[in-house]
């Protein structure tokens, strides 16, 4: 790649540096191409190929302290579009996705106000979003059938915190016991509350008397470009694998063969493995795993293609049809 274009659109990045918050949505290549002076081929293709990937590092407020440590990645999105492994931003690509596929969504909903409208009519487009509820709602339906998604998302988080950034985002599916995420975490965690699965055991019941046929699915949404980067040890390190690889190796094992490596030496290794047969013997997750009927669990990965280089959801542990 030139380095002329690596120098701009590092640029660009750089200039978003207080601005994150443009990458809520996704950023049209045309945009990035005027504000660059690159054409969208040449942005599209040194976004692809790129290694390590073009990032820049956001600043993060904790404990009333700022510090630049948030390596967020230029990812090329859906619809001629660019993106961040930001949380947001990942959303903000799925939804797109979605509506390719001909679905109406709508993110941050979930009060008691919007289950009862969805009781009546489950269109999702229709409702006003809140702030800090469930992240991206899609709704799709054929006569009477109902074809639903209730979707968490995660972010990349600093090194060693994939698993339990993962185990976060399961815990807002499905109730989680506080001992096991504060174990996982190393530092007091409150139990998940398990809203998503709460909601979609409501809203199939109320749908089923009404005479509707549905399905509704609870997913993880989580980033997974193969090569990354990644805060770890007071720096931005580049990474050859995806950041959520290994709980999603775990995940997929557990659901395919049952093993949880929950007798691990490895404390996070243990603990992430515990949560697993925790959901199983909660919700038998194993089984929602492989349903195509009634409530279903998925894992939505944000990659690319690795021939074409062209955005993708991929499904998780059944074969995707997401594209």
């Amino acid at each position: 790649m030139d380095d002329t274009v690596k120098f701009r659109l590092d640029e660009w990045l750089g200039n978003h540096d207080d601005n994150l918050r443009r990458f809520t949505e996704l950023v049209p290549l045309a945009t990035v191409a005027t504000e660059t002076e690159l054409s969208p081929e040449t942005i599209r293709e040194a976004v692809v190929t790129s290694q390590p990937p073009i990032y820049h590092v956001w600043s993060h407020t904790y404990a009333r302290t700022t510090r630049p440590n948030k390596p967020y990645c230029l990812r090329l999105g859906p619809a001629d579009a660019v993106c961040l492994d930001w949380e947001d931003s990942v959303v903000a690509a799925a939804q797109t996705s979605f509506r390719q596929l001909g679905y109406s969504t709508c993110r941050e909903l979930g009060t008691a106000e919007h289950i009862e409208c969805l009781l009546n009519e489950p269109d999702v487009s229709h409702l006003q979003a809140g702030v800090n509820l469930r992240d991206l709602w899609a709704y799709c339906c054929d006569g009477d059938s109902i074809d639903f998604w209730i979707i968490e998302a995660k972010g990349k988080e600093a090194g060693g915190f994939d698993r339990y950034c993962f185990a976060e985002a399961l815990s807002q599916l499905f109730e989680v016991p506080s001992e096991l995420l504060t174990k996982l975490l190393g530092a007091p965690k409150s139990a998940g509350h398990g809203l998503c699965y709460k909601f979609a055991t409501q809203l199939l019941t109320g749908w089923q008397q009404r005479g509707w046929r549905a399905n509704i699915t609870l997913a993880v949404l989580i980033p997974c470009w193969d090569s990354d980067v990644v805060w770890d040890g007071g720096k931005a390190r580049p990474r050859s694998r995806s950041y959520y690889q290994r709980p999603i190796d775990e995940v997929v094992e557990f659901i395919n063969q049952g093993s949880s490596h929950a007798s691990s030496k490895k404390k996070g290794e243990s603990v992430f493995g515990q949560i697993l047969e925790w959901l199983e013997n909660s919700y038998s997750i194993r089984v929602l795993s492989r349903s195509n009927s009634g409530i279903k669990f998925r894992v939505l990965t944000a990659r690319d293609e690795p021939t074409t280089g062209k955005f993708s959801l991929h499904e998780f542990p059944l074969p995707s049809r997401h594209h």
